[in-house]
């Protein structure tokens, strides 16, 4: 079929599918007659069996859709205008695009030029094209492509020039270089901007996909262009060749369901399509597992199917279909295209994401963001820590426990009656309603209110007033009381558990300790339902947790997980929070993976039960956050923590304990991020919050000062870190006495300042009391006690006692492989401490370790900085000393270059300028 004749079968095609089908075989026969009045039977038989087949409604099209197109000839150094073209770049279903150099001696410029194929240059795809030109002569946007010129080949079809995007596909952008999260979703949010620029200029592509939104690197980072607004709808009219009846042009893939059904094409289409580019952003694959070769399947699963959540996407292994085949797609392959494992990432997407990707992706148009530009801000309120437009409407926030609702409240005298006025309210109700003994709990709730009416009268701050003592005055008068309900021991097994609690909140443990494990006695002899058992349980492994007594609170969180799981089911809410809480139990004997499991399996719960921006999620957002520090998922740990101090701000007023703990774990992100006025600016504001509601003598507060004298001991401000840090070691010595592990705590801040400040008798002497102190509360096998180990090691071998140095050293990485198998930032300090230490001594065994350290500092910090050019100049000396002599020149000058650039002056620097000058000598 030649040019001429295939133009006769497109026009002819298009025409007919504008017919309806009682009209389209009279109109056939009328059109395909010839010059001599005859039916032209072949050109009719042609037509016909494009136009009769049974092609479905989402594939329907061009009549170059059904069939192949005649080979395309070479126009290789032919002239379009201006132009000459150089090469082909790609072809799609209308168009072929060139690259093309300006040919006229105006001026110089290198083009992409885009010309409609021979024999498709029928009236429709003529004025589609002209269209398309109209369309980006509108765009002005750096985020757009440009048209640069246009007009009419020799031949009279249309081209246009565009500035030439040397760039790759976004999602294969991303997946080359490993991206984060963090950077998918900020070149996603430029993406949004470009689509909601061309919406306020009434114009939508239609056609979103990543093969048309091209990444490329550019000097200040990597910059996003979008192509091919070909079968972009002006909205402001619907011209000729804008509508066309049977026509869709679109990607099945990214195609919205208005598109699939044949609706009218508004921006929702490209909020739609933005919303599956997002899902392939983040979870490797598109929403829809759709087969080309069934296209009723298709549709099926385009119009009705409902994707799974983006977190739960990520944990499934798929098979899926791409252009060069069936692609296994794992959940361990696109956890590493995303520089993290599967765990984070489904914890990463869980929540925030999950639900803007959804909302994009709603079946109906009217259900999605209203805008590119709203999806946009929700992807940055979500970077940012907002809380995000898209949650879900929940009435109200499900009632926590009792005793976990009112811990903050207890600090003050008026908190007291608020909770002992809940109590009240809690206790009517349910004695009430249980067992349908009416009278019987009736007169229970009386005594109930009774006795806490005589709690109140107490309190009167006519009576009191103003004692400064009050607070305790008053729970001291109430848990005397508590005896006098000893013929009613279910009410006085509740009214332990509650004053045990508020005990705890005033770190009065030894009062509390007795409280809650009277209440768990009586529960268990009376044999309540578990999960009242459970949370008792619960109240006292947290008591237990909070004096260091970490076997017990583990026991006692196991024990309430049991009876919970048992009475409640293994995905109840409650079952969560034990979960959370055994987890930080492990977190802090240093068991980081079982941290990890455990956190891991709360969220999951809380997942099934709550809105995205719930309030019980904060708790495992922080300590997840803490523990992603620990593991030096620096970034992670930032968004963790803001995500969780977001939900907290929107939630509670301040000051409020768990707003100040977020408060405390976005400055420890900042810090370690090396962000120190911002972390600075959270500390501050965490304190103020603690010491409104507890006044100094609060372990809260300590806690505080603590992460002040660290981050001024980052800043080289050691005054300002020693002041912070006596001032908090004062408070939890008189809190806890000299065994406690918050104690050993403050020791080990000390010790870092003095031996900074070059105290190092001072420095040794309190690194070994804490060595101590650590290895009796926690365990000899603890990661704080291989920190105090190599810090022990620097100092002995600041004071020449190399061998001793080389033992603590040894010791201290034990402990920390035995922690971080695959490595992290305190392997790779040890590493290098040993390996530097016997770098010239015994080299053979240094070289291993340094290599080691390196791969890890690099990793974590970069060739440029000064860790690890320390490292690199080690090593440098450990192979001048086994003579590979060219490996170790270049790493002693790249440590030199790096050393003398950051202004390092010191006797290790001065080490290897030595080394270097004599094996230059000797080449």
């Amino acid at each position: 079929m030649d040019a001429a004749r295939w133009t006769a079968v497109q026009t002819l095609f298009e025409a007919a599918l504008d017919c309806s089908p009682a009209e389209r075989d009279a109109f056939l026969r009328a059109a395909c007659v010839n010059a001599d009045g005859v039916l032209d039977a072949d050109l009719y038989a042609e037509v016909a069996s494009l136009v009769n087949v049974e092609v479905h409604s989402l594939l329907r099209g061009l009549a170059v859709d059904a069939v192949d197109l005649p080979a395309m000839l070479s126009m290789e150094g032919e002239r379009v205008g201006p132009y000459r073209i150089v090469r082909e770049l790609g072809r799609g279903g209308m168009g072929i695009v060139y690259l093309a150099e300006r040919d006229d001696g105006a001026y110089e410029q290198a083009v992409a030029l885009k010309l409609v194929k021979r024999g498709m240059d029928s009236e429709s795809i003529v004025r589609r094209f002209q269209q398309e030109r109209q369309i980006l002569a509108r765009l002005a946007h750096p985020g757009i492509a440009r048209l640069l010129d246009g007009g009419l080949a020799d031949d009279g079809r249309p081209y246009f020039a565009m500035e030439v995007v040397e760039g790759e596909p976004i999602t294969a952008y991303c997946d080359a270089r490993a991206l984060g999260v963090g950077a998918r979703l900020a070149l996603f949010e430029r993406v949004c901007d470009a689509v909601a620029y061309a919406h306020t200029r009434l114009i939508v592509h239609r056609d979103l996909k990543p093969s048309n939104i091209l990444i490329t690197d550019g000097e200040a980072g990597p910059e996003v262009k979008l192509l091919d607004f070909g079968i972009a709808r002006l909205l402001e009219h619907d011209g000729p060749g804008l509508t066309w009846s049977g026509l869709r042009p679109m990607t099945p893939e990214y195609a919205a369901p208005e598109q699939v059904r044949g609706e009218p094409v508004t921006t929702a289409a490209d909020v739609y399509a933005l919303g599956t580019l997002l899902y392939e952003l983040l979870a490797g694959r598109r929403p829809h597992a759709l087969d080309r070769k069934d296209p009723r399947a298709l549709e099926a699963a385009i119009l009705d199917a409902e994707p799974p959540r983006p977190s739960l996407a990520v944990r499934q292994a798929v098979t899926i279909e791409g252009d060069d085949g069936p692609r296994a797609v794992t959940p361990e392959g696109v956890a590493h295209t995303r520089a993290t494992t599967p765990e984070r990432l489904t914890r990463r997407l869980a929540g925030d994401l999950d639900t803007i990707t959804l909302k994009a992706l709603a079946k109906e148009p009217d259900a999605r963001y209203s805008s590119a530009e709203a999806l946009a801000d929700d992807v940055r309120r979500h970077r940012r820590g907002i809380p995000v437009e898209a949650r879900r409407a929940t009435a109200g926030y499900r009632v926590r426990k009792f005793v976990m609702r009112h811990r903050v409240g207890v600090a003050t005298a008026a908190g007291i009656v608020a909770v002992l006025a809940a109590v009240i309210g809690f206790y009517t109700a349910r004695l009430a309603a249980e067992r349908d003994r009416a009278q019987l709990e009736a007169a229970k709730a009386t005594q109930v209110a009774a006795f806490l009416g005589g709690v109140f009268q107490s309190a009167d701050p006519n009576e009191t007033r103003g004692d400064s003592a009050l607070v305790r005055d008053v729970l001291d008068r109430g848990a005397a009381r508590i005896g006098e309900l000893a013929d009613q021991p279910d009410v006085q097994a509740a009214l332990l558990h509650v004053v045990g609690e508020v005990y705890t909140t005033l770190e009065r443990y030894d009062r509390a300790d007795s409280l809650l494990s009277a209440s768990l006695g009586l529960r268990r002899t009376l044999g309540s339902p578990p999960e009242e058992v459970a949370a008792v349980a619960v109240s006292l492994a947290r008591l237990r947790d909070y004096t260091g007594d970490y076997a017990a609170a583990d026991s006692l969180f196991r024990l309430a997980l049991a009876l919970q799981r048992g009475a409640l089911g293994p995905d109840h809410p409650d079952v969560a929070v034990t979960l959370h809480g055994l987890g930080a139990v492990h977190y802090r004997l240093g068991r980081y993976a079982e941290a990890d499991s455990l956190f891991d399996a709360a969220l999951t719960i809380q997942l099934q039960h709550f809105g995205a921006d719930a309030l019980e999620f904060a708790p495992t957002y922080d300590f997840l956050g803490i523990l992603a520090d620990e593991m030096d998922d620096v970034d992670a740990a930032d968004s963790l923590a803001q995500r969780a101090l977001a939900i907290r701000r929107a939630h509670l007023a301040p000051p409020h304990a768990e707003l100040a703990e977020s408060l405390l774990n976005a400055g420890l992100a900042k810090r370690t991020l090396r962000r120190y006025d911002e972390a600075e600016a959270y500390y501050l504001e965490a304190l103020a919050m603690r010491r409104a509601l507890y006044g100094e003598q609060h372990s809260d507060v300590a806690h505080s000062l603590n992460h002040l004298a660290s981050l001024h001991y980052n800043r080289g401000d050691y005054d300002a870190a020693e002041r912070y840090a006596r001032e908090g070691y004062a408070i939890r010595l008189a809190l806890h006495g000299p065994h406690h592990v918050e104690v050993g705590a403050s020791l080990g801040n000390l010790a870092r300042i003095q031996e900074a400040r070059g105290d190092l008798d001072g420095a040794e002497q309190t690194l070994r009391q804490n060595l101590a102190l650590i290895r009796a509360t926690v365990g000899p096998e603890h990661p704080y006690v291989g920190a105090t180990l190599y810090r022990l090691g620097r100092i002995d071998e600041a004071q020449g006692r190399l061998a001793e140095a080389e033992a603590a050293y040894r010791e201290a990485l034990a402990l920390y492989r035995a922690v971080w198998p695959d490595g992290n930032q305190r392997v790779g300090d040890a590493c290098h401490a040993l390996g530097a230490l016997l770098a010239e001594r015994r080299p053979a065994e240094a070289e291993p370790l340094l290599r080691e350290s390196l791969r890890l500092r690099r990793a974590d910090w970069g060739d440029d900085d000064v860790r690890t050019a320390r490292t690199r100049g080690a090593l440098g000396l450990a192979l001048a000393r086994t003579n590979q002599t060219e490996e170790a020149e270049r790493a002693l000058e790249d440590a030199l270059r790096v050393l003398r650039a950051a202004g390092t002056d010191t006797t290790e620097t001065q080490r290897f300028f030595d080394a270097l000058a004599v094996l230059s000598l000797q080449r």
